[in-house]
């Protein structure tokens, strides 16, 4: 790999999707062949795809309240007189 290919999975190991594994196995002529993996953690993935929609979610309903006129919230501040 070239080295920005490997700063890329060496980000995404950090951030908890990738992980490596190493397997060793002798060939035929008495070498030792060392073979490393990068796998996807599906799990990790999905968690984050599920905390991404429910910001997206979040954001949505905080939104409903840019629809109401400042002077309603200076009507809200003022409270009501108690009944004599």
């Amino acid at each position: 790999l070239e080295p920005e290919d490997r700063d890329a999975f060496y980000m995404l190991e950090d951030s908890g999707i990738l992980t490596t594994e190493r397997e060793e196995t002798t060939l035929y002529d008495g070498r030792e062949w060392r073979i490393h993996y990068w796998m996807f953690r599906k799990e990790r993935i999905a968690e984050l795809v599920e905390a991404q929609k429910a910001k997206e979610e979040a954001e949505k309903m905080g939104s409903i309240y840019d629809d109401v006129p400042e002077d309603f919230w200076a009507s809200r501040k003022e409270k009501p007189e108690a009944p004599k």
